[in-house]
């Protein structure tokens, strides 16, 4: 379907009266002569608005498979990067992140914050329900969602090791993801302090 064919009835704003206050139109063959003028100018409009349409559509086409392309090629190349830090053991550090200063920019590896999993949550929130104890761990928003309160059994390993004991196996789990950042100096062109980064895998924490 073409621009013409989606066209629908036109909606102007008005300007103000005193805009044309000069110009007022006194009789009906002024009023013929500037309807005939609205629709040179509108028709006008709507075909440079078309041949617009038509130039953007191209762009889109040409410039995002050039954008794909790109994005493919860059994907490639922070998966090689990755690769060779994990090679030269840059990721070996449990705290805080490894860095590899280049003469084009940094390579790191850095971790995120623990953050507690939870496999088969509404089994879990049911059991919880039932214990007086540690229904504390759970969240009560407006129904229906009743939620567990990670955050706080990360901050209580005795009450966290007392719901995995419940199951048969533990249905809670401590991680942290391991990410990976390159940042070229040629990207500071675009943004001071920009990065290109991906997350690398989770890792379980004890």
């Amino acid at each position: 379907m073409g621009f013409f064919d989606k066209l629908q009835d036109i909606v102007l704003k008005f300007v103000p009266k005193k805009a044309v206050a000069k110009e007022l139109i006194g009789t009906k063959e002024e009023a013929a002569a500037v309807l005939a003028e609205l629709g040179r100018v509108e028709t006008a409009a709507l075909r440079t608005q078309a041949d617009l349409a038509d130039k953007i559509l191209v762009l889109e086409e040409t410039g995002g498979k050039k954008l794909s392309e790109l994005e493919e090629q860059a994907r490639m190349l922070l998966t090689k990067l990755r690769e060779f830090g994990l090679a030269n053991n840059l990721h070996t550090g449990q705290e805080g992140s490894q860095s590899l200063q280049l003469n084009t920019g940094t390579i790191a590896f850095y971790r995120g914050p623990v953050t507690l999993s939870v496999a088969s949550e509404e089994e879990v929130v049911a059991r919880l329900q039932t214990d007086p104890e540690l229904a504390r761990f759970l969240i009560t928003p407006p129904p229906p969602a009743v939620k567990i309160n990670k955050e706080a059994l990360l901050q209580d390993p005795v009450a966290l090791a007392k719901v995995n004991g419940l199951f048969e196996k533990p249905v809670l789990t401590k991680k942290r993801s391991l990410h990976f950042s390159a940042h070229p100096t040629s990207l500071s062109q675009i943004k001071e302090g920009i990065k290109i980064k991906g997350k690398v895998k989770d890792e379980k924490v004890d």
